[in-house]
């Protein structure tokens, strides 16, 4: 049976205030008078048929010459009810008594007979409660459906329209009567039989997209789902179809990923900018010392697309001298890669002029960051002065993190420390400069923050200085090239490839000869 076979279009308010009960509203539903008369007359005309039948036929339906009496109280009890099913039950068995098995009214009941007529009792009460359960629950599936803000729809297996629902009528714009019999208007040249055969075949289907025709004549994108539809018998008489309405969803869904799209490209142009101006503040030229073996090396992120503002230098002064920077911009992108080739122009021009005084450069990068207008800016920066000749290191540090010395004659690694604080523009205490000496076998590590701070998702145990001390003391025979690729696979390592961080490592190893040729080499990532 359709369940919405008997489905009108209906319109009106809902009130939230609870009405007072209406008598439509008790257990029983409310029929017309006529369907109370049609009861009873079923009842009477299917008893009495079955009178006749029997006698008529009495010879054929012997020794079973009952159970056209009981199909009789079975029909009445299932169209009538429960009265009738016992009117029908009642009349049997005077009938059976005055017509097909007579017998005088005086005697009494016999056992057989009283079975007999308990069994007709019982039948018809059991079926006229299944009868009544039944129509309850199609009464109340019809209201479900009826007032269900989902669009239903029943089609037959030809994928013409059987029911149609009050929420159909109002986001199809079709009226029920327009409808009924009609093909389910789908478009985009797809056939809505095709869609019956497709349920008929798979069973239940559901997120199917596709489009139909409104009745203003546009196309909604809809996302159906479907199942058989049993009738009385429990045979598949035709489908029943949720639809929703995504037009507005796809709409903005289409809107969002067009968005994205143009944001990926947009990122995509500033991070080949931003990869231009980072690969500007590496080392340009080559400044191999006699006597030094030194590497150096720039790891991009692992995690983050955004280029980061690390940078680093390696420069001569004079024929003596030799200048190593190292630092971190905070905050990625862009406009780190510009603030970080600021300073690395102020930090090439004040270092001609502020020979062995790293922390007048600091001093006056300080102010370059101030003049910028980058209040909110943080950079950290180590530099160092190195004489060739004697191995002395004039090193100050604005918050970055401490360098490491390999000492080959005391076998340990020695932390190049600095309290002063990083560069920010509202801090006004001067720099410090301290001083350090490579003696021949010596290891001097230079790398930013995105060495220490590595981790695992969800552990908070930094790879952290102490570690990366460890690892070099460990490999320090093995050259400046090899020690940098050890850190940096000991990094990732630790936080299973968690770098959220670019990486600048330098490493300068005094050699023990200083009369051999110096060593000066780029460790390029691994692809």
């Amino acid at each position: 049976m359709d369940p919405m076979s008997s489905t009108g279009s209906t319109s009106g308010a809902v009130e939230t205030r609870r009405p007072p009960r209406a008598p439509c509203c008790d257990d029983a539903p409310a029929t017309p008078g006529w369907y109370d008369a049609l009861r009873w007359l079923i009842a009477l005309g299917a008893t009495l048929a079955a009178l006749a039948i029997t006698l008529a036929a009495r010879g054929l339906v012997e020794p079973t010459v009952f159970v056209l009496f009981f199909a009789a109280v079975a029909v009445s009890a299932w169209f009538g009810g429960i009265l009738p099913g016992l009117l029908s039950t009642a009349l049997s068995a005077w009938l059976i008594h005055q017509y097909v098995e007579p017998r005088d009214p005086a005697s009494a009941w016999r056992v057989n007979e009283l079975v007999r007529l308990a069994f007709f009792m019982g039948v018809a009460i059991l079926i006229s409660s299944l009868s009544h359960s039944l129509r309850r629950a199609q009464t109340a599936l019809r209201a479900i459906i009826h007032a269900s803000p989902i669009p239903i729809v029943t089609l037959d297996w030809t994928g013409h329209i059987r029911g149609w629902n009050p929420a159909a009528r109002q986001t199809f714009g079709w009226e029920s009567q327009q409808m009924l019999g009609q093909a389910f208007p789908l478009t985009d040249g797809e056939d809505a039989s095709l869609l019956a055969e497709r349920v008929c075949t798979r069973g239940v289907i559901h997120g199917l997209e596709t489009r139909m025709a409104s009745g203003d004549h546009h196309v909604i994108d809809l996302s159906l789902s479907a199942a058989p539809l049993p009738d009385a018998s429990g045979r598949a008489s035709g489908i029943l179809i949720m639809a929703e309405d995504i037009t507005e969803r796809k709409r903005v869904l289409e809107a969002l990923h067009a968005a994205q799209e143009e944001t990926r490209r947009a990122l995509g142009r500033e991070r080949r900018i931003a990869e231009r101006f980072q690969a500007a503040l590496l080392p340009d030229q080559y400044a191999a010392v006699p006597g030094y073996a030194i590497a150096h090396t720039y790891r991009p992120a692992l995690i983050e697309a955004d280029v980061g503002g690390d940078f680093y230098n390696i420069f001569p002064m004079d024929d003596r001298y030799l200048c190593l920077v190292i630092g971190d911009v905070g905050g990625k992108g862009l406009d780190a890669a510009v603030v970080g080739a600021r300073m690395q122009h102020g930090i090439s021009a004040l270092a001609l002029h502020e020979k062995g005084h790293p922390d007048v450069i600091l001093d006056g990068i300080r102010q370059t960051f101030t003049a910028v207008g980058e209040p909110d800016r943080l950079a950290t920066l180590f530099l160092a002065i190195l004489d060739r000749e004697t191995g002395r290191l004039d090193y100050a540090s604005a918050g970055h993190e401490p360098a490491l010395v390999w000492r080959a004659r005391e076998r340990r690694v020695e932390q190049l420390t600095s309290h002063d604080s990083a560069l920010i523009s509202m801090t006004t205490a001067p720099y410090h400069c301290h001083e350090a000496v490579l003696t021949p076998g010596d290891i001097l590590v230079l790398y930013t923050d995105g060495l220490v701070d590595p981790h695992r998702p969800g552990d908070p145990d930094l790879f952290g200085v102490e570690r990366v001390a460890a690892t070099l003391a460990a490999h320090h025979a093995e050259g400046p090239p090899a020690i940098l690729n050890t850190l940096y696979d000991a990094a990732a390592a630790h936080s299973a490839g968690n770098l959220r961080d670019d990486i600048a490592l330098i490493a300068i190893h005094r050699l023990e000869d200083p009369a051999l040729p110096g060593e000066y080499v780029f460790v390029t990532p691994p692809a």
